[in-house]
């Protein structure tokens, strides 16, 4: 998982813009919660640039999936899904193998219901080794 063959990870999120048929955001960033890689497919709603470094950094802040966080974080009261530096809305990863590499990964599509779905491929082509 550490490093990632980047031609062949297009080829794989070109396929799930297609599958899927939405527009794409896709943002991961490494241990560091830096940006190590970003592309925008298919036609984007323009949120989407900023909603998929949020997820990321999101993920990277509570190391964790943020839907997950949101879940927890909301039973101690009102939460809002999203705020000046938060993105709560799914589609965001924490990714950790099992050297401790990690990555988080932040998607955002143009049909917010599909990014947990695509967030999840992504999250295991990362984790097998498919993105190399």
């Amino acid at each position: 998982m550490n490093n990632i063959d980047i031609s062949n990870f297009i080829i794989q999120a070109k396929a799930l813009v297609k599958n899927f048929d939405v527009g794409l955001c896709i943002t991961i960033l490494n241990a560091s919660g830096n940006k190590e890689f970003f592309i925008s497919l298919g036609e984007i709603r323009p949120c989407s640039i900023d909603m998929s470094e949020k997820k990321a950094k999101t993920a990277y802040n509570f190391m964790g999936d943020n839907h997950q966080i949101y879940n927890l974080l909301k039973g101690l009261g009102d939460m809002p899904l999203i705020s000046s530096e938060y993105c709560f809305i799914a589609g965001g990863k924490y990714l950790s193998d099992q050297f401790g590499n990690k990555k988080f990964l932040g998607v955002s599509s143009s049909d917010p219901s599909k990014d947990l779905e695509i967030a999840k491929i992504i999250a295991n082509d990362l984790m097998s080794g498919g993105g190399k």
